[in-house]
């Protein structure tokens, strides 16, 4: 901005005092004539006047930075190619040392040394047990992953379906699981996984979940905040899974090191046994194959020794079974079908008819009520009754009492 004088005085109100210019010339700062663009600006309070027009010079387009294109990997080829050359035995049994795992549960991850990124290299999979990434641990215990690759779960490949399994995080806490005897898939991070922890467990017939959460203690997160990052990521899990869970918290740092001091997998069930359930949330994902239930194997009855059946002797049968004289038993004949005798069978049939027919044909019984006796006649009757052994007849059928009653008139 430049201040007006005499030799340049203002354009607008002609005064050589208090207004100014712009460095262009286009417009000018009027401390007396207002105008409709009054400044914003409290130290100068004035109004802009436009002088001239010039054309605004084309600002430049900024440069967008040019993205450099991620080579996409095939983790299952590239994981193959570092098993063939950088694994063997003396290395599984050394790396197993120095985690404190068994090394038949670390083969069973199928991790490689990786000679490039001079660090050991996990596989990770997805649901269905596809090989989608790879996740490199160096010696000194930094971890990441390959560029180009997924996230996924560390499990075995030949992973069996049962009814209880157990979620870590990381690779070397579920090797820790399997050299307990457990059944047990891995997690990247405390955070994440879910969806594919719930296809794996409906195609495993998974039906609870014990969640293993590192032992981290209290930190502090951007905010300032307090938080557990293993137990909160562990309850957050817990509540987007499809099956029941427990979350458990290891005396150690993690899983590993309590194997490591000599856990056992009875104080795991201790440790499981006091913790609290968490009911499932979220329904089963829809389009994954359940296991087929498995049949209970059938035992098989031990054939009868047809030797036991022919001599009534026990002693000659346990004779001759001890020097070999075994013989299987012949299948129980089939009874034989005797022809059907529908002459028989009609006859009988006709019987029956006929015998209904005359029982339903006889008359209806006929009462005869005792007359009333006094008690010399009574005791007279029961005399005569015990001396001749007959007995009183209160009921007949019609010709009985068509006789007696001859008999009385007579």
């Amino acid at each position: 901005m430049i201040r007006v004088t005499r030799q340049n005085p203002c354009p607008v109100c002609g005064k050589p005092d208090y207004c100014f210019l712009t460095d262009d010339g286009t417009k000018a700062v009027c401390m007396r004539v207002p105008s409709e663009h009054p400044t914003k600006s409290s130290d100068c309070q004035g109004y802009v006047h436009i002088l001239k027009d010039t054309p605004r010079e084309a600002r430049p387009m900024p440069v967008r930075p040019v993205r450099r294109p991620v080579s996409r990997v095939d983790p299952g080829a590239y994981m193959e190619r570092l098993r063939q050359g950088g694994w063997s035995d003396g290395v599984s049994a050394w790396l197993a040392g120095k985690l404190g795992v068994s090394a038949a549960s670390l083969d069973a991850l199928a991790p490689a040394a990786d000679f490039v990124a001079k660090a050991f290299a996990f596989p990770m999979r997805d649901g269905h047990g596809k090989v989608v990434g790879i996740r490199y641990r160096a010696m000194d215990g930094s971890k990441w992953s390959k560029t180009g690759s997924a996230q996924g779960l560390f499990y075995r490949s030949d992973i069996q379906p049962c009814r209880v399994i157990a979620v870590c995080e990381g690779p070397t806490d579920t090797a820790a699981a399997l050299t307990l005897g457990l059944s047990a898939v891995g997690r990247a991070s405390c955070n994440g996984g879910e969806d594919m922890l719930n296809v794996l467990f409906t195609r495993l017939g998974v039906e609870e979940c014990v969640i293993v959460a590192d032992n981290d203690g209290e930190k502090l997160d951007a905010y300032g905040h307090r938080m557990e990052p293993g137990l909160n990521g562990a309850l957050k899990l817990a509540s987007r899974l499809c099956v029941p869970s427990r979350v458990i918290i290891p005396p150690c740092k993690d899983i590993r090191l309590w194997v490591r001091s000599g856990a056992t997998l009875e104080a795991f069930d201790a440790l499981v046994c006091s913790a609290s359930w968490h009911t499932a949330s979220v329904p089963r994902p829809s389009g994954v194959r359940r296991p087929m239930p498995t049949r209970p194997a059938t035992v098989q009855a031990p054939a009868v020794n047809p030797l036991a059946l022919d001599s009534e002797n026990i002693e000659d049968t346990a004779d001759a079974i001890d020097a070999g004289d075994t013989r299987h038993a012949a299948p129980a004949p089939m009874p034989e079908k005797k022809p059907v005798d529908r002459a028989a069978i009609s006859a009988m049939w006709r019987k029956a008819v006929a015998a209904k027919r005359q029982a339903s044909a006889q008359p209806a019984p006929v009462d005869m009520p005792l007359p009333e006796l006094t008690p010399e006649e009574r005791a007279t009757l029961d005399a005569v009754l015990e001396a001749t052994g007959g007995t009183v007849i209160t009921s007949a059928d019609p010709a009985t009492f068509a006789v007696l009653a001859e008999l009385e008139q007579g």
